[in-house]
């Protein structure tokens, strides 16, 4: 297991991503980041629409890419892979 230290000193964005879902999950509001409830909001609907776990896999991931986006330097979006449109 990796410490959430270590991934928050070496890429924030991640961290932060991280701190959401955990308390998404966990449902202790540990990290109370203010993003939480939306993104909670936001998985509930992909849960809502797609019928197959492979279609909210793939659908989860392209919110969490774009989260990352959002979290990170602008350096950080030429990392992330490019979506289909």
């Amino acid at each position: 297991m990796v410490r959430r230290e270590v991934v928050a000193a070496t890429d924030p964005a991640l961290g932060a991503i991280g701190e959401i879902v955990h308390d998404i999950d966990c449902k202790d509001g540990k990290f109370g980041r203010s993003e939480t409830a939306g993104v909670e909001r936001v998985i509930a609907g992909i849960v809502r629409r797609c019928a197959s776990d492979s279609a909210r896999v793939e659908r989860g991931a392209t919110v969490l890419d774009d989260l990352y986006g959002a979290f990170g330097p602008a350096g950080a979006r030429a990392m992330v892979r490019p979506r289909e449109r």
